[in-house]
């Protein structure tokens, strides 16, 4: 019993570590060319580009971002 549950646990931390690390990864390698903004308690990336009356907004959700 006491291996299943180091062993649960070691994929645990394995599965932590290797979030973690990948989350870092693609923040740094995301070339920011807007701001961050509040809205209420919320943070929410901005590019303000282009001329013209018609505004378009992109949402990306679930995690994602507009990088690509």
């Amino acid at each position: 019993m006491k291996i299943l549950s180091a062993s649960i646990f070691l994929l645990f931390m394995v599965g932590f570590v290797y979030q973690s690390y990948s989350s870092y990864v693609d923040s740094t390698s995301f070339n920011k060319r807007g701001e961050m903004i509040d809205i209420g308690g919320y943070s929410l990336y901005v590019e303000d580009s282009g001329t013209g009356k018609v505004t378009v907004i992109f949402d990306a959700g679930m995690g994602d971002d507009s990088s690509g």
